[in-house]
C-alpha cells in the first residue's frame, strides 16, 4: 500500500534509500561481523514492514509481509550490500588521493614498536577525568 499520489515504484525507491541513508553511516566504519549483519538486516525488515504496511488477502484478512515478500519488494537489495558498496567507494576514493595527502600517509604508517602485553597503564591525566 502506498500513499495516494505516489507511484508504487517511486515509493519503493524512496523508502529503500531513506532507510539506507538513516541506518548505513555508522556501520560503514564498523567491523561488520555476522551477528551485526543479522541485526542490521532484521532492523531493515522491521522498518520496511512499517513503511509498506500490511497486505489484504483474498478473504479480506490483513496480514503482515513476510521476509520473503519484503525481499521480493526490495529485489534482493539490502543494507549489507549497500554498506559494502559504500566501503568500496571509500576505498577507491582513498586510493585515488595523492601520495602526499595526509590520509595516504596514515594508511602507509607502520607502528615502530609492539604494544605491551596486558592492560594499558593509567596515565596521570586519567585521574583527573575520573573526578
Amino acid at each position: 500500500m502506498t500513499p495516494s499520489g505516489i507511484e508504487p515504484a517511486t515509493f519503493q525507491f524512496l523508502a529503500q534509500h531513506l532507510n539506507h541513508c538513516a541506518t548505513a553511516f555508522p556501520p560503514e566504519t564498523w567491523v561488520l561481523k555476522e551477528n551485526m549483519a543479522n541485526i542490521l538486516m532484521t532492523f531493515e525488515r522491521k522498518i520496511m514492514r512499517k513503511i509498506f504496511g500490511r497486505t489484504r488477502t483474498d478473504v479480506g484478512h490483513w496480514t503482515i509481509n513476510t521476509n520473503q515478500e519484503i525481499n521480493g519488494i526490495l529485489k534482493g537489495q539490502n543494507i549489507i550490500g549497500f554498506i559494502k558498496k559504500q566501503r568500496l567507494n571509500l576505498f577507491v576514493h582513498v586510493e585515488r588521493m595523492a601520495e602526499d595527502h595526509i590520509v595516504q600517509k596514515i594508511k602507509r604508517w607502520k607502528l615502530m614498536s609492539k604494544r605491551p602485553i596486558g592492560r594499558p597503564k593509567t596515565l596521570w591525566e586519567m585521574m583527573f577525568w575520573k573526578m
